[in-house]
């Protein structure tokens, strides 16, 4: 069997870096243009920058550059689930099974026969990988169900 590629989805990473900067700079702007400078405010906005850029910052470097320059998110080979976004590799002999959770923020619940590092299982997050996530689910429980021992 071929590996399976699946890119990052360029119209979701843009798409959440501009509302997440949008909301980042529109306090700052409102501040600016009314000349809101109290204690409040600037209190206010700061917490909200704290709050807001940390998101910012790793929707950019975990999805919208990998994204521009068409990298891949996830793989599924011979070996196992290969995940870019959380640097994972999950074998298909850790695997108990596969499972697809959400509904608007789809991920791949993957769980493992016994416990690796602390874990029992571990979500993929779908929302960034461009595909279907049921057809994505699909093609690993076929994977999982085919692989050669």
């Amino acid at each position: 069997m071929q590996p399976i590629q699946y890119k990052y989805n360029k119209f979701w990473s843009i798409f959440y870096t501009v509302l997440l900067s949008f909301l980042a700079v529109m306090p700052v702007s409102e501040m600016i243009e009314f000349k809101e400078f109290d204690t409040f405010a600037l209190g206010f906005t700061f917490i909200l920058e704290l709050i807001l850029l940390p998101p910012l910052i790793y929707v950019v470097i975990k999805g919208l550059i990998p994204a521009l320059m068409g990298e891949i998110a996830l793989e599924i080979n011979s070996t196992g689930i290969v995940s870019r976004m959380k640097n994972t590799v999950i074998e298909w002999d850790n695997i108990e099974y596969i499972d697809v959770t959400g509904t608007n923020a789809m991920s791949l619940l993957i769980k493992f026969k016994w416990e690796t590092g602390k874990r029992k299982s571990i979500r993929i997050p779908l929302q960034l990988v461009k595909g279907n996530a049921y057809d994505i689910y699909a093609e690993a429980s076929y994977w999982l169900k085919n692989r050669n021992p």
